[in-house]
């Protein structure tokens, strides 16, 4: 009838397919071999499927269809903000489309995004201040304004959520176990 928004749920080949519980957006050089080691381990001990860049069934495969991939097939998107993040216009690709992912048909079939804040203010990530801000303005730099507007609204837009504020030197143990709560309370 005219004037009657349709109840009716999107069809099945819109909605998301989860091949992976969580995926951890960080840039490498700043997290791998300490805080997302302790991490990666502990979910694989928790079994939660987590999509890892090192996957040895992925080696071989172009890298960037592959993360959007991973990134479209998982329930949970960690952002791992570190004072470096932003100088990597990969890790800034990835979260516009972790950002983009978040709407309404995601969110709906449980779908979430939680931002952690490493040795980085949160108030840096949103306002893009401090050497946070630099580095993004260097990548920025490299690429055109549309690029750059689409971090930065996508860098705002994570800073303004709710996650967690750590520490380099916080209990990891005690960060990971949250964290692990958190991704088995969301797949319930």
């Amino acid at each position: 009838m005219a004037g009657e928004t349709s109840t009716q749920p999107p069809p099945a080949s819109a909605l998301p397919e989860w091949k992976y519980d969580v995926f951890v957006s960080f840039r490498g050089e700043d997290a791998r071999k300490s805080f997302m080691s302790h991490l990666f381990r502990a979910f694989e001990r928790a079994e939660i499927s987590c999509y890892h860049d090192v996957d040895w069934d992925q080696r071989g495969r172009i890298v960037g269809p592959m993360l959007l991939e991973a990134i479209r097939g998982s329930r949970i998107a960690f952002v791992l903000f570190t004072t470096h993040y932003s100088n990597s216009r990969w890790c800034l690709d990835e979260l516009v489309e972790i950002m983009n992912c978040d709407g309404q048909v995601y969110r709906d079939h449980g779908h979430m995004v939680v931002p952690i804040f490493f040795d980085v203010e949160p108030t840096d990530v949103r306002r893009q201040k401090g050497e946070f801000g630099r580095g993004l303005e260097s990548s920025a730099a490299e690429q055109g304004e549309a690029k750059a507007a689409a971090w930065r609204a996508a860098l705002d837009e994570a800073g303004n959520r709710s996650g967690w504020h750590l520490q380099n030197d916080t209990n990891g143990y005690k960060s990971t176990f949250n964290l692990l709560q958190l991704v088995y309370i969301h797949m319930l």
